[in-house]
């Protein structure tokens, strides 16, 4: 899926081929990269094209239902602790 949405938009060059590496297993992730090559005068437009890229994977996951889990975070209150309100 990460190769063709990238093969798919219009600036990526087919030559040299875009290349998915999985980097590794995160704490809570799967980590892969990216490669490939664009043509593009500037730091904006090559911003611009990741940005693409980035949308285009985005709407890929969710069309797909492939939800990104973030972790869960557990806050817990001592019930005898007794805040003050302070008026100013």
């Amino acid at each position: 899926m990460l190769q063709s949405i990238a093969e798919e938009h219009p600036h990526v060059l087919d030559d040299p081929n875009v290349q998915v590496i999985f980097e590794e297993f995160g704490d809570n992730a799967l980590i892969f990269d990216v490669y490939f090559w664009v043509l593009s005068v500037g730091e904006r437009g090559a911003r611009q094209i990741r940005s693409d890229i980035r949308f285009s994977v985005n709407r890929a996951f969710a069309e797909h239902d492939l939800v990104i889990a973030f972790p869960k975070r557990d806050v817990h209150l001592d019930g005898t602790l007794h805040l003050e309100t302070v008026n100013g």
